[in-house]
């Protein structure tokens, strides 16, 4: 089955048609859209001041552009990781290919962001447990899972089900996954009908 799910993605990036840039300004648009009221930079900067060796984690990275525009920022200061199906154009310091959700993640990482990537994985349960797991102490997760597909106006998109929708809601209503805390909010949009639907799940983790 995940045979199936890689090879169907693997397919679709292949033909070049994806967009698959990211880069910081993108990215500090979606942590503001999470309500953060630091930026981005401003939260690396801080964890700088206070660790030598600080790991940065995009999970499904496309080209690699967010991790390069950090690099080329803290220079030294950090050590960037990169997780996708394919090789990027550009080179984080550190690259993990194949299925994320078989992937073996690095341990002791500091800040792992995904805002692009998660609805084509699935299994959110088994992925965000994971991704605590590869968390250091005192590390940060910011995780954006798509719940829905806009155009077709209902639940479930790519690899998340309805049923994936409801434990990813459950999750967040909860504060908890077995035994770590979780926190998080849903995005909704009205249909036509004035129905409420999740468009999407945002999660923070902090260990």
């Amino acid at each position: 089955m995940r045979n199936d799910i890689v090879k169907k993605y693997l397919e679709k990036y292949s033909l070049g048609v994806v967009e698959i840039e990211n880069s910081i300004e993108q990215y500090e648009s979606f942590f503001k859209n999470m309500g953060f009221d630091k930026t981005i930079d401003e939260m690396i900067s801080e964890k700088v001041k206070d660790k030598v060796f600080v790991k940065i984690m995009d999970l499904g990275c496309g080209d690699a552009g967010f991790l390069i525009d950090l690099k080329n920022k803290f220079d030294e200061a950090i050590h960037t990781i990169g997780v996708d199906l394919l090789v990027p154009t550009n080179k984080p310091d550190e690259m993990i290919l194949g299925d994320a959700l078989e992937a073996e993640f690095p341990k002791d990482v500091d800040f792992i962001f995904s805002f692009r990537a998660l609805h084509e994985i699935g299994e959110p349960e088994k992925m965000v447990e994971k991704i605590h797991d590869s968390l250091a102490e005192g590390g940060k997760a910011f995780l954006s899972f798509r719940t829905m597909d806009l155009y077709m106006g209902k639940e479930g998109i790519a690899e998340i089900s309805a049923k994936e929708v409801k434990t990813l809601s459950k999750m967040v209503s909860k504060g908890k996954l077995n035994n770590f805390s979780i926190k998080g909010f849903e995005a909704s949009v009205k249909t036509h009908e004035g129905k409420n639907l999740i468009a999407g799940v945002n999660i923070f983790l902090e260990k």
